[in-house]
């Protein structure tokens, strides 16, 4: 390669170089600003599947006082 060459390529390269810069930068404030709302939809989907499980627990309290009456109402269904 001649000097010439190797001086295009290497102006080439720092254009792209300058592209990749500028691209990343907008890459990055992309995601500053996406990660506020990112958390909070986070947060959100925690405090839900904490509801849930809570949900849960409070069905299976019923099903078991459910039982419990029954069993209280009917003895003889738990025998047989």
């Amino acid at each position: 390669m001649t000097l010439e060459e190797l001086t295009q390529l290497s102006a080439v390269q720092q254009t792209m170089l300058t592209r990749h810069d500028r691209e990343m930068a907008e890459i990055r404030a992309i995601l500053q600003q996406s990660a506020p709302r990112l958390i909070d939809q986070e947060t959100a989907i925690a405090r839900h599947e904490q509801w849930l499980a809570d949900q849960e627990t409070a069905i299976a309290r019923h099903e078991q006082w459910l039982a419990n009456q029954e069993a209280r109402i009917c003895p003889s269904s738990r025998n047989g």
